[in-house]
Parts: structure tokens; sequence; C-alpha cells
């Protein structure tokens, strides 16, 4: 197995993008692949500075390492950011490590996100049943945001719809 090194680690390129052969020159080092792609990790002791204190809005990701759906959004997540970049920050808390902050939210369910603006919890999303209805969710909310006011009658309609095309789906 081929493997490149970056400053810090050894990955093979099969892991960056698994769709080239080992060798191919096009595959990138780890580090350019997951800086692209990555969210901040904050944990009880950077909590504050990276989200209450924070002149941007906040996504926050709470999260588990053996939670197959947080796993499944993560990509969807990651788009959402990309698309709304400079007017959200998207931040992973992983709940196992960091019970003060599950326990001071209050986290019945995983993945949980909390969408924090001024050091306060604007929405909480859980419990939602797919990844649909999850960017459903956050694109209606930040258009909303960006309105400064309610969506128009015609996009609740249009977002009603498509939540119970998802439920019959389901």
């Amino acid at each position: 197995m081929d493997f490149k090194r970056s400053p810090q680690w050894f990955f093979p390129l099969s892991y960056l993008e698994p769709d080239l052969p080992y060798n191919d020159p096009k595959a990138k080092f780890i580090d350019d692949a997951f800086k692209a792609t990555m969210s901040l990790s904050v944990n009880d002791q950077t909590f504050n500075q990276e989200v209450v204190n924070s002149s941007v809005p906040v996504l926050v990701n709470f999260w588990a390492p053996w939670c197959g759906f947080c796993r499944m959004i993560k990509p969807l997540l990651h788009h959402f950011q990309e698309d709304w970049e400079g007017k959200v920050k998207l931040v992973d808390v992983n709940a196992d490590e960091n019970l003060r902050l599950a326990n001071l939210y209050r986290l019945t369910t995983l993945p949980t996100l909390l969408f924090v603006e001024n050091g306060e919890t604007c929405v909480r999303w859980d419990g939602f049943r797919g990844r649909d209805e999850l960017r459903i969710a956050l694109n209606s909310f930040m258009h909303n945001r960006e309105s400064d006011g309610s969506l128009p009658a015609s996009t609740q309609r249009l977002a009603a719809r498509e939540i119970s095309t998802l439920d019959r789906t389901l």
C-alpha cells in the first residue's frame, strides 16, 4: 500500500479518495483533504470561546463515535457550512467526552444540533427522521434569518410539502 507523508500523519491514499488507485498522482495529502472539509472540534474548555463568545452564529453538532446517523449527516453538515460560508460556523462536540456540555444542554438523543447566536440557543434540532428533513430544516432556517422575517407563505408550503413527502417515503 502506498502511503504519502504529511507533516503529522501517515495515511493510505485510498482513505482520502477511495475511487483513485493507491498510486494515482491526483491523490491529495491528508492535511489538504481534511482542512477543506473539517469542522472545528470543541470541548468543555473551548466551548465558551468558540461558541458562546463567537462573533458569527454557530451550528453546534453534538455527536458520538458510535452513532451511525451522526456519521451519516456529517457530509450534509459540511455542505451546509460551505453553502453558508462566513455566515455560520460549524463546530462538533463529542457528547461522550464532554458530559458537562451534554448535561447542560439536556441531550436526550444524538445527533442534536443547536444554532447559537450571541451566546443564546436560537433553535434546537433533534429527533429528525432523515438527512433530507435536516437539510430542509437547516436551509429554511438560514433563508428565514437572511430575510429577517418569516418565510413567505409559498416557501412554508413548499417546505411543508417536502417534509410530508419525506414522511410518506420513510
